[in-house]
């Protein structure tokens, strides 16, 4: 990669971030393709395989991709061994001056000191996440790690206040020595466009349904399983309602096999991975996200560029909020709650919401020019 920070050459900043499908790989490929590759240029660090249209989008705005392969290493000693000596050796000998490390634990600054080690100058931590997942484990111990980033960390930034309260260090936050970054959507690619949801609706068979949607990938933090105790109580009461799930992950057997014991496989669309989720939004009429816990998800952002209601946890933080379609409930109300207010928008139709996307801070190029500015300061 051979940095240059001086001269005609763009700086290259390296991304720790997955390239495959989800709200922080879509995040940082859509600002690799907005900020003015003039000045500024990505790169990636990866530790799992990565998905080939997530690659294709790299790779087409210049982007190499290095992988600290993680996969094959079970005992996690020499996983963590592995991880901080290789991003060493690839900091040193590809002369990294900038990293951005997109994280949802404090335990990522050991890549922080593993980069400094390897002669990185700017250190930038992103927090993405508000929570710990329930029954996580060393939670006490990443506590810990929090102290330690004043030592390596020269910017931290987060895409919530709550994101930051999270992640960093109480000084560090009472201070308010952090900026909030927001999860900035394209809204020309995501907003709402009828010609498009005809054609998707006719696609998928849909035409005359009120179709439900949720894009994420299948993990706990998700809460599929919720996800689908509410939609089975609108079936109950809509036998028209079908719910339209996109993405794939660890519990998505789990979830195909109630589904089933719940005799609604024919209303339930597994559709897996998608590179096109900006035209599934036109086909869908309510987005429901009962998430155990988020930081700001992008997938909520898109979905109100698009002009969808959304139906939320109150786990997600308020600054989700755009728009006036967007509900909280709690996790512990009764599945009956979560129907009454879904079937309030039932027919609902959609407005272009561009001036509050725009007025709220989400859109995508003024989030670019902020990270510019860090980047070249």
């Amino acid at each position: 990669m051979k940095q240059q920070i001086n001269g005609n050459n763009p700086i290259r900043v390296l991304h720790m971030a997955p390239i495959r499908m989800g709200g922080i790989t879509e995040l940082v490929l859509t600002l690799s393709e907005k900020i003015d590759s003039e000045k500024v240029q990505f790169d990636y660090l990866t530790f799992e395989d990565t998905f080939d249209q997530a690659s294709k989008r790299a790779k087409e705005a210049h982007s190499t991709i290095y992988r600290v392969d993680l996969q094959t290493v079970k005992n996690p000693i020499v996983r963590g061994l592995k991880k901080f000596f290789g991003i060493i050796k690839l900091v040193h000998s590809e002369q990294i001056k900038i990293i951005h490390i997109n994280s949802s634990t404090p335990y990522e600054v050991l890549v922080a000191f593993a980069a400094k080690i390897g002669g990185a100058k700017k250190i930038i931590y992103h927090s993405h996440n508000s929570s710990y997942y329930p029954g996580q484990k060393l939670v006490k111990l990443s506590e810990v790690f929090k102290w330690f980033m004043p030592f390596v960390i020269t910017d931290y930034l987060a895409c919530s206040d709550a994101a930051a309260r999270f992640m960093f260090p109480k000084k560090i936050v009472d201070a308010e020595n952090y900026t909030v970054i927001k999860n900035g959507v394209d809204y020309d690619k995501h907003s709402f466009k009828p010609e498009v949801r005809t054609e998707l609706r006719k696609k998928y068979g849909l035409e005359n349904n009120f179709v439900l949607g949720h894009v994420g990938r299948f993990n706990v933090q998700k809460n599929h399983e919720f996800l689908i105790d509410i939609f089975y109580e609108v079936y109950k009461h809509d036998n028209s309602a079908r719910l339209f799930l996109v993405g794939i992950g660890e519990t998505e057997n789990q979830i195909k096999e109630k589904v089933k014991r719940l005799g609604i496989e024919e209303v339930v669309i597994f559709h897996g991975l998608s590179n096109e989720v900006n035209r599934l939004w036109n086909m869908l009429d309510v987005f429901v996200m009962p998430s155990l816990y988020e930081g700001l998800p992008v997938a909520g952002v898109e979905a109100q560029a698009n002009g969808l209601p959304l139906i939320v946890s109150n786990t997600i933080t308020q600054e989700l909020k755009i728009t006036d379609a967007v509900e909280y409930i709690g996790l512990d109300e009764k599945t009956s709650k979560w129907y009454e207010v879904i079937e309030r928008y039932n027919g609902y139709k959609r407005k272009n919401t561009r001036m509050e996307i725009t007025n709220a801070g989400f859109n995508i190029d003024d989030t670019a020019i902020r990270l510019e500015r860090i980047y070249l300061s």
